[in-house]
């Protein structure tokens, strides 16, 4: 029985310093995510990004960038802001946030190892790695563990150890790097890019939708698939060609099916033509924009229109609909289940001209796909929704 408490005692503290061992990797939301190589003694090709994945603004003071060629200490009081790159480069220029040359603690080391490949390290102010890939051809890397120091202007010794290439810390791309190559980490793995772009964007739009409703303009919009996805940008415009951001909400970051949007705009004027679209710009600066779509925001869309008020899908007993009728007549509401059974009748009765009406329904509906019949007149309508919770 004694053997098996050790032995239990022993494994749970494996799990613990292994647990240890990767932390800094979890939850930090800081990691190199661009690197070309360039021929750093040479000419000023050479890159580097660091990316915040968090949804805060980031310090990096006293953080390092360690690479077979120099180590860097980040100046103090650097920031680094949510869903943002902080851009490195040999020598200043557009697109660098902070040139290597600038550098007060900056130091150029000379491989000892002749085997080809690179590597890089961010480590934080307490000597943690935050991020580590090296790159060799064949996965061979010879020229791992390393170590060395940096010494500061102000004369202090920071010492730093690069473990060895079996380290779990450690991603890896299995080439030799090129002066003209840029790699990137997307969709979970390093990657060969082109300097300028990463190989796919980091979603696709399929045309959102707009409805204007009792002074509320209702957006919908789709995506087809997020990778390293981390907000969505609503822009508006008056005129279909400036355009200004109005909002932001936060994305799913990866997924392979369709996700759908819901954004309601509540500072409109009425009989104003409004434009909108939504923008992504990933982590690499790429951007993509939606469809343009656009309303008119008056009183009412059409003689009769209606609104089922939610967003990515309706707790159970939060049903809401808003409808409004041009002219006087009778209106009936129905919810169906998605086999087209009649549930409950919501409204049924006769409505003023220019009436505006909203319902709340309050009986809990299971889980599932649900409709909305809207009878009036002239014409049926329906919407369809989810009802996710109860």
């Amino acid at each position: 029985m004694s053997t098996i408490k050790i032995n239990t005692c022993v494994s749970f503290l494996w799990l613990l310093w292994a647990f240890a061992a990767v932390s800094p990797l979890i939850g930090q939301g800081l990691y190199v995510s661009k690197y070309i190589y360039g021929n750093f003694t040479k000419d000023d090709n050479h890159y580097l990004e660091i990316f915040n994945e968090s949804n805060r603004i980031r310090s990096l003071s006293g953080y390092m960038i360690v690479t077979r060629n120099y180590v860097a200490k980040i100046p103090d009081k650097t920031q680094i802001q949510p869903y943002s790159s902080l851009r490195f480069s040999k020598a200043m220029r557009t697109g660098v946030d902070i040139a290597y040359v600038n550098v007060p603690d900056f130091l150029i080391r000379f491989p000892s190892s002749k085997a080809e490949g690179d590597y890089v390290v961010l480590f934080d102010v307490d000597k943690k790695i935050l991020s580590a890939v090296y790159f060799s051809p064949n996965g061979k890397a010879s020229f791992l563990p390393d170590k060395g120091e940096l010494i500061t202007a102000k004369g202090e010794t920071l010492p730093f150890d690069i473990p060895t290439s079996n380290n779990i810390v450690w991603n890896r791309l299995d080439i030799n790097p090129d002066p003209a190559m840029a790699c990137v980490f997307t969709g979970g793995k390093w990657q060969v890019t082109s300097k300028n772009k990463n190989l796919v964007p980091a979603t696709e739009y399929a045309t959102p939708s707009v409805n204007y409703v009792d002074g509320i303009v209702t957006l919908k919009w789709q995506t087809l698939f997020e990778q390293d996805c981390f907000e969505h940008v609503i822009e508006r415009s008056r005129d279909g060609d400036n355009f200004s951001e109005l909002n932001h909400t936060e994305a799913h970051k990866n997924s392979t099916k369709n996700t759908e949007y819901l954004y309601y705009d509540k500072d409109i004027q009425k009989k104003v033509h409004y434009f909108y679209r939504i923008k992504n710009t990933d982590k690499f600066k790429n951007t993509i924009y939606s469809p343009v779509v656009e309303v008119v925001a008056t009183e009412f869309s059409g003689v009769f229109s209606f609104q089922i008020l939610e967003k990515n899908g309706i707790d159970g007993g939060n049903l809401s609909i808003r409808f409004s009728s041009q002219k006087e007549q009778k209106i009936t509401l129905r919810v169906l289940d998605e086999r087209f059974f009649e549930i409950d009748i919501l409204f049924s009765n006769i409505v003023t001209a220019g009436s505006e009406n909203l319902i709340k329904y309050n009986p809990t509906l299971p889980i599932g796909k649900y409709f909305i019949i809207a009878e009036t007149e002239e014409q049926r309508l329906y919407k369809e929704f989810i009802v996710k919770n109860n």
